[in-house]
């Protein structure tokens, strides 16, 4: 469901460039060096994401990255000036790099050890759904409201009224915060432990 939101939500900006450049003049190149800004960002919390993670959670870090994601929404429905349109695309890096791929994949890989590669890749399916519904309704959102300020603030409220919730209640930091193993960690273990060990710490016989 995060990754339905924000991936989705991320994959909208084809949807507002033209609004944008028809509505306040920009050329297209200047408009579209949004992209460049937020990638440039997603880059460097990359780096640091693992380095986030020891200090705040990756919980913590998956939310500060879906708050970011509604907030530099937001932002570009506030713009007044193109440096405040790449201000809010450097936002929304950090909602990229803390709330998307790298993220989830660091999540799954702390719950499952059988099925990882499985899990993760269905993971990913909601990345096109989500990016064609967010789309639809962005598109619909503008002409509705006349306006591609509203838009982005109906798709920041949609993202945090569905994101956050999921978040905070849903996602589990890890299974060893709520006394789990990950799954196929036991079976992992029996087969590396020699047979003679495996018999040393089973129960005495009376």
């Amino acid at each position: 469901i995060v990754v339905f939101c924000t991936q989705g939500a991320l994959g909208t900006f084809g949807v507002f460039l033209p609004y944008i450049v028809e509505s306040e003049g920009w050329s297209v190149s200047a408009v579209s060096f949004m992209a460049t800004c937020c990638s440039t960002v997603v880059f460097v919390m990359n780096t640091l994401m693992y380095k986030a993670i020891s200090k705040m959670g990756a919980k913590k870090v998956l939310l500060l990255g879906v708050f970011c994601c509604g907030l530099h929404y937001c932002l570009y429905g506030l713009s007044r000036s193109i440096l405040m349109l790449y201000l809010a695309a450097c936002i929304g890096g950090v909602a990229m790099g803390f709330a998307t791929n790298a993220m989830l994949s660091f999540i799954l890989t702390r719950w499952f050890v059988d099925k990882r590669e499985r899990v993760i890749s269905l993971a990913m399916i909601p990345i096109g759904f989500g990016g064609a519904v967010f789309a639809f309704i962005s598109g619909q959102a503008i002409e509705l409201f006349n306006s591609w300020r509203t838009a982005y603030f109906v798709v920041a409220a949609l993202l945090w009224v569905i994101a956050i919730p999921v978040t905070l209640i849903m996602v589990k930091e890890s299974p060893a915060s709520v006394g789990q193993l990950p799954l196929g960690a036991l079976e992992q273990i029996e087969d590396k432990m020699p047979a003679k060990k495996v018999k040393l710490t089973s129960l005495p016989e009376f």
